[in-house]
């Protein structure tokens, strides 16, 4: 298991708390969207826009790592 956990890190050019760091952004912003998406499912009016202006700068940031990595 260490040795799986050391070559992600090595991989992703990170420290184990700066990868906790950004899964742990990532996990509670998918959680606000979670819940604000639930939200608007029930009252389209609310939240009309922030899923998916959050998706996309979601994506744009993850992909800006990514190209980093390459």
């Amino acid at each position: 298991m260490c040795s799986m956990l050391d070559k992600h890190l090595k991989d992703i050019d990170e420290t184990y708390f700066e990868h906790m760091y950004h899964a742990l952004g990532y996990a509670l912003t998918f959680a606000l969207l979670f819940v604000t998406t639930l939200i608007h499912s029930v009252l389209p009016f609310l939240f009309v826009e922030t899923g998916s202006k959050k998706v996309s700068e979601l994506n744009k940031h993850i992909t800006s790592r990514l190209d980093k990595d390459a």
